[in-house]
């Protein structure tokens, strides 16, 4: 058991806290459950610099997959032998479908056991909910269109990273989640 005003171990059949001499009411005063109150954080949040790497290495990978989707399209365009006027549509097309593939990748990476992307795991970083766990793909999703929200703000809206307690950006907050390191 804890005294809660200063966190000490008391022992069970204790009537006082050996620490600071506060008396313990076993019903009100000390609780079981809780962990002592100047327990250290047990989380490292991780602020902006370091999520910019892990955005820079998933833009690369998203970039080459943007590619490859315009290669295919053309190819196939090419193939069928298509006129001109046809390859504006099919870009377009291209370009939701990349969508979709950007939109998957980071909601399926982000709720699976990786719990995050490819430029979060080879940083070390992941993301969770505030209590530690893995989010849900629902989570996640809110999580993407807080991002698409801010990217609208051309970044600026990312900028709160550093100037928040958990280091959160407005994404964290729509889904309430939050980056962390990776206990190894």
């Amino acid at each position: 058991m804890y005294c809660q005003n200063c966190g000490n171990q008391i022992p069970e059949d204790s009537q006082f806290c050996p620490e600071c001499g506060n008396r313990v009411e076993h019903a009100s005063k000390v609780t079981s459950m809780l962990p002592p109150q100047n327990e250290t954080e047990k989380y490292e949040y991780i602020g902006f610099w370091e999520r910019f790497g892990a955005h820079l290495i998933d833009g690369v990978i998203l970039i080459v997959a943007l590619i490859g989707f315009f290669i295919l399209d053309t190819a196939i365009l090419m193939l069928l032998w298509a006129p001109l006027s046809y390859y504006d549509a099919t870009y377009v097309f291209a370009y939701l479908l990349w969508f979709l593939f950007v939109f998957l990748y980071y909601v399926y990476m982000e709720s699976s056991s990786r719990q995050g992307t490819f430029g979060k795991n080879v940083l070390g970083i992941i993301v969770t909910d505030l209590d530690g766990n893995r989010i849900s793909c629902g989570r996640a999703t809110v999580r993407f269109i807080g991002r698409i929200i801010e990217s609208i703000s051309y970044g600026l809206l990312y900028l709160i990273i550093p100037f928040t307690a958990k280091k959160q950006g407005l994404h964290d907050f729509m889904a309430g989640t939050i980056v962390i390191r990776k206990k190894v």
